[in-house]
């Protein structure tokens, strides 16, 4: 009885033991085999997601493919994290709307002109006027590292003056002449009738308003909210830290 009952204990541990055994294997196998297919069935999903991750890495090329010296400024700026340079013109005769434009850095330029075109309409946000004393490229514009903007005059006929000051000669580029706050900006010359009486074509008369990166004057809370006048609440708190940060950025 006694080697009975230890056949019947090896045979009920050779039971015991054999479907581990065996499911080992046939288990290693089906779980090996679904980890790849599912791997595989993810890799379309990584696919897109690495797509959609590249997408937006387009947007600024395609900006700069469409646009002009502008776009390329903003579109590099962004790229690099580094704060955009802001021109505020205020029209002083009436000659154009006010102006906020987005300055690049350069070697980067806006170019300053007359509207020759549908591309060249002038807008708030762009270089261009519609003035028949301006020349097609008149100046150009851009700032340095330091958030300073400059502008030259290159080979106008009716010239670039600052403050009253024509920066060169008919039809020679000028030295670069940077623009401070409260300066005037006169893009060309009246031009008058025969009779000296009545102005034909005025010339472009602005005030700078603003020149320069936000965060970096004494009186950038006001500009702040002058921009939009109903988010007062919102900015009021927003030029304490940006201050803090010109100051850290500068040490």
């Amino acid at each position: 009885s006694s080697e009975a009952g230890s056949w019947a204990a090896r045979k009920k541990a050779t039971r015991g033991l054999w479907p581990p055994g065996k499911s080992e294997p046939s288990t290693g196998i089906d779980t090996s085999r679904p980890q790849p297919v599912t791997t595989a069935r993810s890799g379309p999903t990584a696919s897109s997601a690495i797509s959609a991750l590249n997408a937006p890495q387009l947007l600024p090329s395609q900006q700069m493919a469409n646009g002009n010296g502008q776009s390329n400024g903003v579109a590099r700026n962004q790229a690099h994290g580094e704060p955009a340079a802001i021109l505020h013109l205020l029209p002083m005769n009436g000659t154009f709307e006010r102006k906020t434009i987005t300055v690049p850095y350069y070697p980067e330029v806006i170019r300053i002109g007359r509207q020759t075109n549908q591309k060249t309409i002038p807008t708030p946000a762009n270089g261009f006027f519609d003035s028949k004393v301006l020349s097609r490229q008149h100046a150009e514009v851009w700032a340095d590292r330091q958030g300073r903007i400059f502008i030259r005059d290159v080979k106008s006929s009716n010239g670039t003056f600052v403050n009253g000051m024509r920066l060169s000669q008919e039809n020679k580029e000028s030295e670069p002449r940077e623009l401070h706050e409260q300066d005037v900006l006169e893009l060309g010359i009246d031009i008058v009738s025969e009779d000296q009486k009545t102005v034909v074509h005025h010339k472009v008369a602005a005030k700078v308003e603003h020149a320069g990166i936000y965060g970096q004057g004494n009186n950038d809370p006001l500009n702040f909210g002058d921009l939009d006048p109903s988010m007062n609440g919102g900015l009021m708190a927003a030029p304490h830290p940006m201050k803090r940060t010109g100051s850290q950025g500068s040490i």
